[in-house]
């Protein structure tokens, strides 16, 4: 991106291989601290910089927040949509959670939503503290409301969602933590 430095997180260090090959990528890391050193010395350089972390988003995106680390866009492009053939559960290696798919599709559900949830609520606490925060309609927030019931509490969705119909209505819409919802207008 022009003038602009990038962190992309994925599971699968072949895809972010496939970005350096082509040129979309700069650098492949495996620790966030490796990542952030080289962020930052390329916006102190005032380098375009792109750099792929192996790594799980669900993992990640926490750190970010408790490390207070706000970036200006965050955005979602994991494959939400399908808990089970499509995003990755946190705290396994791939080749981990590929088996467990295999061997008990329930219980890697369950852990998908569960890592969904730690995902979501850490995206939010990031938009709090300053980043634009989007996805592009995975499903994610819908998985994570399901998934945690914190609606209402300012976790998750707008803190002035003041039933369960204001809390769906307000997870169609990636509002502002602190924002009223449109249901409540």
């Amino acid at each position: 991106m022009t003038g602009a430095t990038f962190l992309g997180i994925d599971v699968d260090p072949q895809r972010i291989k496939k970005r350096l090959k082509t040129g979309y990528c700069d650098f492949m890391v495996s620790t966030l601290d490796e990542a952030l050193r080289i962020l930052k010395n390329a916006v102190r350089k005032k380098e375009n910089v792109s750099v792929g972390l192996v790594g799980n988003c669900a993992d990640i995106i926490p750190q970010l927040a408790e490390r207070g680390v706000v970036p200006d866009i965050l955005t979602d492009q994991t494959s939400a949509h399908d808990p089970l053939n499509g995003y990755v559960p946190n705290g396994m290696t791939l080749a981990e959670a590929i088996e467990l798919r295999g061997r008990d599709p329930q219980a890697y559900q369950e852990r998908s939503l569960d890592a969904i949830a730690r995902h979501v609520e850490a995206m939010l606490q990031l938009q709090k503290m300053g980043a634009v925060t989007f996805d592009y309609g995975n499903n994610i927030r819908t998985f994570a409301f399901q998934r945690t019931a914190l609606c209402g509490a300012g976790l998750i969705w707008p803190a002035s969602a003041s039933s369960s119909r204001d809390c769906r209505l307000a997870s169609a819409g990636w509002d502002t933590v602190n924002a009223p919802s449109s249901a409540s207008r």
